[in-house]
């Protein structure tokens, strides 16, 4: 009797040395996946932090007798350089534009403009980043991807389609320019 106890027990621990080494081989498995993940993540933020970051800060100008008119500022935040940019300053009835060769991290850069100072007024900015990712950014530090062009710039209306989509910049705005202060 005390042998059939034994060999019961012995197959008894057999299966859960078995269960116990499937257990490990889970959480060895699950482990790897987290590793792998959180490697993954790290390099995501690692590359985002490398890239540019545009903030454009839209304001208005007063000087004198003269109209108030609208200025706009775009600061690089991020770590990497915005190599393209191009900036689109938005109203009722006008539209803006500048392009500029590249804005390096933590410089800014002013402009002022002949715009009627408008409350109701959009700006958006377009930079491509250091691996040739094309981003465009809002007045609220919102960055969406924006397909390269062709060009070194995409057009005015691939920049506000970003934000605006159901929106067309050119139709019924007249164009002026943005000039560097």
């Amino acid at each position: 009797m005390t042998g059939f106890l034994y060999a019961v027990s012995t197959e008894a621990w057999q299966v859960i040395g078995v269960g116990i080494a499937a257990v490990a081989a889970l959480a060895s498995w699950a482990a790897v996946v987290v590793a792998a993940r959180a490697a993954k993540d790290a390099r995501e933020a690692e590359r985002d932090a490398a890239r540019p970051r545009l903030l454009l800060s839209p304001a208005f100008a007063t000087s004198g007798p003269i109209a108030p008119t609208m200025t706009l500022s775009i600061h690089n935040a991020g770590g990497g350089i915005a190599q393209n940019v191009g900036l689109l300053l938005v109203t009722e009835d006008v539209f803006a534009y500048h392009g500029l060769g590249f804005v390096l991290p933590g410089e800014t850069a002013y402009f002022g403009s002949d715009v009627p100072a408008a409350k109701e007024h959009r700006a958006v900015a377009y930079g491509r980043a250091a691996d040739g990712e094309g981003f465009a950014w809002n007045v609220l530090s919102e960055r969406r991807p924006l397909a390269s062009a062709p060009a070194s710039l995409p057009s005015y209306d691939d920049m506000f389609d970003a934000f605006y989509p159901s929106e067309d910049v050119e139709e019924g705005r007249e164009l002026r320019q943005l000039l560097r202060g």
